[in-house]
C-alpha cells in the first residue's frame, strides 16, 4: 500500500471543504446536465424516445453537463493539492486493471442472483437506444472512456481524498472515508436496485484508489465493469 504521506498536510476542515464543493458540483453536473440536454433537443429538434431509451446525441448533451460539474469538483480539490505529485502517472501494466473490473461485474451480477430482481441493465437500456454503429460507438467511448475518467476524478480523488484529510489518519478513519464514498457515489447513479453493486464497486475502486495513489488504475478498473456491461448487453440482444 502506498504512503499517503506524499500529500501535503492539511487541516480536517480542508478536508471537509473540499468534500463539501464537490458535493455541490454532484448537484451542479446535474443542472447543467438538464440545460445542456434541453439545448441538445431544441438543436436537434426532438426529445428522448417515449419508450425511455435515449438517442445519442442526448446522452452525449447530458453526460457532457454532468462532466462540466465533475470537473469543477475536481480543479477545486486539485487547486488544494489532493492530487499527490505521480498521480498522473500512466504504466501500461495498468491495462491489466480491466479484467479486475471485468470480474467485480460478473461477481455482483452473481450477488444479485438470488433476489431475482428484474431489469437490472435498465440503465444501459436506456442509453444504449438505436443499434447503428455510430451510435454504439459514441455509447461505448462515452461509459467506457469519458464516465470512468470524470467519475474517478471526482469520487475517488476530490471525494475520497478529502474524507482521508477530514476523518482521522487511522484503519478505522480510512474504512470509513472507503465506505461514506462509496455511498454517495452509488447514491448519485440514482438507481435504486443497482445501489448495493455500486456501493461494493465504488469499496473496490476507493481501496485501488488508496493502494495505487495513482488514477489510472482505478479509471481502468471502472472502464472494465462499464464495458462488460455493455457487452453482456449485446449478447443478450443477440441471443433474443
Amino acid at each position: 500500500m502506498s504512503d499517503m504521506r506524499v500529500e501535503p498536510r492539511h487541516s480536517r476542515r480542508g478536508g471537509l471543504a473540499i468534500v463539501a464543493v464537490a458535493l455541490g458540483t454532484i448537484v451542479l453536473g446535474q443542472v447543467l446536465a438538464v440545460l445542456t440536454g434541453a439545448l441538445a433537443s431544441a438543436i436537434a429538434g426532438g426529445t428522448p424516445s417515449a419508450t425511455g431509451q435515449w438517442p445519442a446525441w442526448y446522452t452525449v448533451a447530458t453526460e457532457i453537463g454532468i462532466w462540466l460539474g465533475f470537473s469543477l469538483g475536481f480543479i477545486v480539490a486539485y487547486r488544494r493539492g489532493i492530487f499527490s505529485s505521480g498521480g498522473w502517472t500512466w504504466r501500461w501494466s495498468d491495462l491489466a486493471f480491466l479484467w479486475v473490473g471485468v470480474v467485480a461485474q460478473i461477481v455482483v451480477g452473481i450477488l444479485y442472483l438470488p433476489f431475482h430482481l428484474h431489469d437490472l441493465n435498465g440503465p444501459v437500456v436506456k442509453v444504449m437506444g438505436s443499434a447503428s454503429i455510430v451510435h454504439t460507438l459514441v455509447i461505448a467511448l462515452v461509459t467506457i472512456v469519458g464516465a470512468p475518467l470524470f467519475e474517478e476524478l471526482l469520487f475517488r480523488w476530490a471525494i475520497f481524498g478529502g474524507l482521508l484529510r477530514a476523518l482521522p489518519e487511522s484503519r478505522g478513519g480510512r474504512a470509513a472515508a472507503v465506505i461514506i464514498s462509496s455511498a454517495i457515489f452509488a447514491g448519485t447513479h440514482f438507481e435504486l436496485r443497482q445501489f448495493a453493486g455500486l456501493f461494493l464497486v465504488g469499496c473496490l475502486l476507493a481501496v485501488v484508489r488508496l493502494t495505487f495513489d495513482r488514477l489510472w488504475p482505478s479509471v481502468m478498473v471502472h472502464a472494465g465493469f462499464n464495458g462488460i456491461a455493455l457487452v453482456a448487453y449485446f449478447a443478450s440482444k443477440a441471443h433474443h
